[in-house]
């Protein structure tokens, strides 16, 4: 709880005038900027929840270690199979141009 709690901020005082900021500019020697309040709430969502899915993570790992299903050796052994896995998920789950 204490994690979505952290991320919800982060995304909403942090992450979302950075990414505004950065957006906003990036299109601005091109043309103006139309954005609709549906389109600008979507963004929002979609950033806060990849901020609150992100955070239950860590969360989610320390729990899995504090258990007993997984050792700390384990993830150590394993990290860059998992940074490879998320690169390849990365790619598979972003949309084309």
């Amino acid at each position: 709880f204490l994690f979505g709690c952290f991320a919800l901020y982060a995304a909403l005082k942090v992450a979302l005038p950075l990414a505004t900021t950065f957006f906003s500019e990036y299109n601005a020697p091109i043309a103006q900027n139309l954005w609709s309040l549906s389109s600008y709430l979507s963004f929002v969502i979609t950033l806060a929840f990849s901020l609150l899915l992100g955070s239950q993570l860590v969360g989610l790992f320390f729990l899995l270690v504090h258990f007993g299903v997984f050792s700390y050796l384990q993830l150590v052994k394993h990290r860059k199979v998992a940074i490879f896995g998320s690169f390849i998920l990365g790619a598979l789950l972003t949309p084309p141009d």
